[in-house]
């Protein structure tokens, strides 16, 4: 309409272009909530313990990290009893312990379980898997689950909120505040003159 509008007032068939003084609506995306159960289903449909998208998917429910992040690990990162990560999105570093546990699941078995052959955690013949790769695969295992959602489908960052309801239950906000990588008010003023040399350690 807006199209049609300014074209009639480059012609000078109308004076106003009343499309111009309207807001654009807000468009409120719902994205539905994956609960643990959901995550079982889709993680029994790989159907292969090898697969690297099972291994990305334990990773991040038992990290709390992002896709992003999930897909950059290196084992040089894992030293010293502890996985460091330097977060993608906000820079924030944090120190996870390989004796993290959720839901009977612990990093460090989890890790055990992955081929130590390449450089990068979560890989296929020894190639990296990208942020897209992963998102991608996840999805086609999800609705292949065929589950019923309220909303638009969980995406692959949706393991992040689990992750984050489960450890708050388990552990309380402030240890899921830090594994997440989220600064209140205090922890920002406390970092922000040293954000590059400062490690939130769980």
């Amino acid at each position: 309409m807006n199209d049609i509008f300014k074209e009639a007032l480059y012609t000078d068939i109308i004076k106003i272009n009343p499309v111009s003084q309207t807001k654009n609506p807000k468009i409120k995306i719902q994205r539905a909530r994956l609960s643990l159960n959901d995550f079982n289903i889709i993680l029994k449909l790989i159907n292969d313990h090898s697969h690297w998208l099972n291994h990305a998917m334990k990773l991040a429910l038992v990290t709390g990290q992002r896709v992003s992040d999930i897909s950059k690990l290196k084992w040089e990162d894992i030293h010293d009893g502890k996985l460091w990560v330097i977060q993608q999105k906000t820079e924030t570093k944090i120190a996870i312990p390989l004796d993290i546990e959720i839901v009977s699941m612990r990093l460090n078995d989890t890790l055990e379980k992955i081929n130590h052959e390449t450089d990068f955690v979560i890989t296929k013949d020894k190639k990296q898997i990208t942020v897209t790769r992963i998102s991608n695969e996840f999805a086609k295992f999800r609705d292949k689950a065929k589950l019923a959602w309220e909303g638009s489908p969980p995406t692959f960052h949706e393991i992040r909120s689990l992750s984050a309801r489960l450890y708050t239950e388990k552990n309380g906000s402030e240890f899921t505040r830090k594994l997440l990588g989220h600064k209140s008010a205090e922890m920002t003023a406390k970092y922000q003159d040293d954000r590059n040399n400062s490690w939130i350690e769980i």
